[in-house]
């Protein structure tokens, strides 16, 4: 039987969301399109970074990638932030912080060229060695100087490592999708498997 494409994750909210060929596919899009990406991510959606780190042509697509994890790397980027380190206001104020660095950077650059930047924030509390007291969850944000959209990602309680494997997994394929989604809008939103629920801020199609 073969497989139907999509986010198909198991019941810890991971598994194995996209066939590498789908991945390659969103991947081509993000390097032929006129767009160029600054991404702040926190938390989990870390196999998003290899992903795009691996392929030939990722100087065609990244202009840096910023891992901050303690909470002092954070307040530098987010000097004001309270409330709950997983949110849209902070996958959004992350995603912003990148695009101004990535301007910054470029301003004074002699041809900076004509590719559109786009900051991504990415923020999650996925499983650990522990039970976890909160949701277990994630947000992830892309940011253009003409607005932003959104995905909320609500993942199955799970412990251990290899559940921590599966939904970053998960998470990494949907920041991808969100990406990609950003520079050729209307494309099907991901199905998810049971216990996962993933919403798109604006509502996608699919």
């Amino acid at each position: 039987m073969v497989p139907t494409p999509g986010l198909q994750p198991s019941t810890n909210g991971g598994g194995a969301a996209l066939g590498s060929s789908e991945r390659d596919l969103l991947i081509a899009d993000l390097r032929a399109a006129p767009a160029r990406f600054s991404l702040v991510i926190t938390g989990g959606g870390f196999r998003a970074v290899t992903d795009l780190l691996t392929r030939p042509g990722a100087s065609d697509i990244v202009h840096d990638i910023e891992i901050p994890y303690h909470p002092t790397a954070m307040s530098r980027l987010l000097p004001h932030l309270e409330g709950p380190a997983v949110s849209d206001r902070v996958a959004v104020g992350l995603a912003r912080s990148a695009l101004v660095r990535m301007d910054r950077d470029l301003s004074g650059c002699a041809d900076p060229g004509e590719a559109v930047g786009h900051g991504v924030g990415v923020t999650a509390a996925l499983a650990t060695d522990r039970e976890r007291r909160g949701a277990t969850h994630a947000w992830v944000a892309v940011v253009t100087a003409h607005g932003e959209s959104k995905v909320h990602l609500e993942l199955p309680r799970a412990v251990g490592g290899a559940a921590r494997l599966e939904q970053d997994r998960l998470l990494s394929d949907v920041v991808l999708w969100l990406m990609a989604d950003a520079v050729r809008p209307g494309r099907p939103g991901p199905r998810c498997g049971p216990g996962v629920k993933f919403t798109a801020y604006p509502p996608r199609s699919g």
